[in-house]
């Protein structure tokens, strides 16, 4: 599951995802987001973050609760079954290549956006 987060700055998400790896380069304090290679962007919604949690929740031998069936049919409806499967695949895998992301605040002045990364 991506519990962790980390910003960029960028024009475009791809270019946010360089900024942040050499960001983090310097730190070296998130070696896994180094593998990072791709982005996933994701429009942005006041939920999303708690969307994709708690649509990601292993149920095991219990049933969904209420909040986590919203959540799901949400994402579901916002994306599509098949894009849902992919975004979860995405979310759900730590070793992925990709990255979720979306754009977090915009900067009209200087075409400088910034953008999380869930990963």
């Amino acid at each position: 599951m991506s519990y962790h987060k980390i910003y960029g700055i960028g024009s475009t998400p791809k270019e946010a995802l360089l900024y942040a790896k050499i960001n983090e380069i310097g730190h070296g304090t998130k070696p896994s987001f180094l593998k990072k290679t791709n982005v996933k962007y994701l429009e942005y919604t006041s939920t999303l973050e708690t969307d994709l949690f708690m649509s990601s929740v292993d149920y095991g031998s219990r049933e969904p609760t209420i909040s986590e069936e919203k959540a799901i049919k949400k994402l579901k409806n916002d994306y599509g079954e098949d894009e849902f499967n992919t975004i979860m695949n995405i979310y759900s895998d730590k070793n992925s290549k990709y990255s979720i992301c979306f754009k977090f605040r915009s900067d009209s002045s200087n075409k400088r956006n910034l953008y999380k990364f869930l990963y």
